[in-house]
């Protein structure tokens, strides 16, 4: 998933760093700064740390990014503030000390909304879930053990159904900054995954577009003559 973490001062650095675990993020300087990335509409969802009990910032940042989930992470918060947040569009509002484990699982809970959204269209296809907690996925009443980097990938175009996914963006992503990480992994991973999860079996899951990257769409397999994949 594409996250914009924001914050109001300084930020959390422990925070930051256990998302980018996870997540692809990117983390703006101020709040306005964070609300100038918010309008270019790329990230799958927006992390607010906010140091005081203002739902402005919420409404100015629900107005920026609609489409976008809204999670708000507050220094302290009284009920009514928190309240009011949610009023003004936030999706989710976390109060310190939180519990990352919870806040990890909001936004899974967002990916999985996501998903069956934009899956909702394919009737034929079979029942898909990912289970993040044991680093698994389901498909068609069958679950599917993965790697580390294999569910990392998987989540990755899971959170991103229907669109695709650039080589480089997979590889910062899933590996960050890890020496020698080079494109012919991701085809690699990708390989892998395919070999899992649909080898055998009537649909396709992970396709690949030509000189630019992978997208995920649960789609019924072509009949043997209808070419060739990517």
């Amino acid at each position: 998933m594409r996250l914009l973490y924001s914050p109001g001062s300084s930020p959390d650095d422990r925070l930051a760093r256990a998302l980018s675990e996870l997540h692809q993020v990117e983390t703006s300087r101020s709040l306005e700064d964070g609300l100038a990335l918010a309008r270019l509409g790329d990230a799958d969802a927006i992390i607010c740390d906010l140091d005081l009990e203002t739902s402005q910032a919420v409404a100015q940042f629900r107005r920026a990014a609609p489409s976008a989930w809204l999670l708000v992470v507050l220094r302290a918060g009284r009920d009514e503030a928190r309240v009011g947040m949610l009023r003004e569009g936030a999706d989710a509002v976390f109060c310190r000390p939180y519990v990352f484990r919870e806040i990890s699982a909001q936004l899974d809970a967002f990916a999985r909304r996501a998903l069956q959204e934009r899956t909702a269209a394919f009737r034929k296809g079979p029942e898909f879930a990912i289970e993040p907690a044991d680093r698994a996925a389901r498909v068609g009443g069958e679950r599917v053990r993965l790697s580390r980097r294999e569910f990392a990938l998987l989540a990755l175009l899971v959170a991103r159904a229907g669109q695709v996914a650039s080589v480089e963006e997979i590889l910062h992503a899933v590996w960050g900054e890890e020496a020698g990480a080079r494109s012919e992994l991701v085809h690699t991973y990708v390989a892998r995954l395919r070999d899992k999860l649909e080898r055998g079996r009537p649909w396709r899951l992970l396709h690949g577009a030509r000189g630019h990257g992978y997208r995920f769409a649960i789609e019924m397999a072509p009949k043997p003559d209808g070419g060739s994949r990517t």
